[in-house]
């Protein structure tokens, strides 16, 4: 299912086209430009669930990329475990982007990004059942992420540019990537605090 069917885009052509014409130097506020584009992304109840599944993936990548080692510590993982975790999450990403434009085709961004939440989901209930010594078996559930990322980005990049109006479509994606920020950004609050409070 298309975005770019259901998104009406006049009025926030108009509200541009109305906002250049009252800048001095023939260009539109930052934050106005960025409350515009916004505007359009949130229009359809398919715009505001893709963006509000996106910022709870982010906010739930941010913890894994970025606390999850400290984790596999209590499993017993060595570092060299750690950092081959890192090269297979990598590993995956590749022939996901490569075939993204496929991927698009065949299952559109909204498919594609239930798949990475369903990946991310898989993941991180997947390390709750590792027993501790043997952290290694984390390098089973490693390739997961690499589906995650490369769905949601490969998602999220086709969503701004269908919910963009026509000529700024890297301020859709800049927009859309300050959403994603929010996320992480939560993300890394809550899971420091909660990590702090109650351990790995």
């Amino acid at each position: 299912q298309k975005f770019d069917r259901q998104i009406d885009k006049s009025t926030a052509e108009a509200e541009l086209l109305h906002a250049v014409k009252s800048s001095q130097n023939d260009k539109v506020n930052g934050c106005m430009l960025t409350l515009i584009l916004f505007k359009v992304m949130v229009q359809t109840y398919s715009g505001i669930g893709f963006l509000v599944s996106s910022i709870a993936l982010n906010i739930g990548t941010s913890v894994v990329e970025n606390l999850i080692f400290l984790y596999f510590q209590t499993l017993g993982t060595s570092y060299t475990i750690c950092g081959v975790s890192v090269l297979v999450t990598v590993l995956f990403e590749f022939p996901i982007f490569y075939f993204a434009p496929k991927l698009l085709d065949r299952f559109g961004p909204e498919m594609l990004q239930k798949i990475a939440c369903l990946a991310y989901i898989v993941r991180v209930v997947g390390y709750t059942l590792i027993p501790t010594n043997y952290g290694a078996l984390v390098l089973l559930f490693e390739p997961l992420h690499g589906v995650t990322i490369g769905c949601a980005k490969t998602s999220s990049v086709d969503f701004a540019a269908q919910a963009s109006v026509q000529g700024y479509e890297s301020s859709s994606q800049g927009v859309l990537s300050l959403v994603f920020g929010i996320g992480s950004i939560v993300g890394l609050a809550a899971g420091g605090l909660i990590e702090e409070s109650f351990g790995p």
